[in-house]
């Protein structure tokens, strides 16, 4: 089971999305975020307590100075209550 990381406002809109990317393939972690691998590139919706953010994991490559590591990029952000439900 996931967690959902929503404010007790929107608990509701975060199990929907949460549900709806479930439907399209994409992975939900225990951290309630869910995840999919597209075209060798690794994408992100983090929720968070009152938005969910949209992000890409970038590989950033070993130097003189720091070892190589992986980091999440954010290429977009929605606040929960911009969220239409059309049920």
């Amino acid at each position: 089971m996931y967690t959902l990381n929503a404010s007790n406002t929107y608990k509701e809109v975060n199990k929907f999305l949460l549900d709806t990317l479930a439907s399209k393939g994409y992975k939900i972690d225990r951290f309630g975020h869910a995840t999919k691998i597209r075209e060798g590139k690794k994408y992100r919706y983090k929720f968070q307590k009152t938005s969910v953010r949209y992000e890409i994991e970038v590989l950033i490559s070993a130097t003189q100075y720091s070892p190589a590591s992986k980091n999440w990029v954010r290429l977009a952000t929605h606040d929960y209550k911009d969220v239409k439900i059309n049920a």
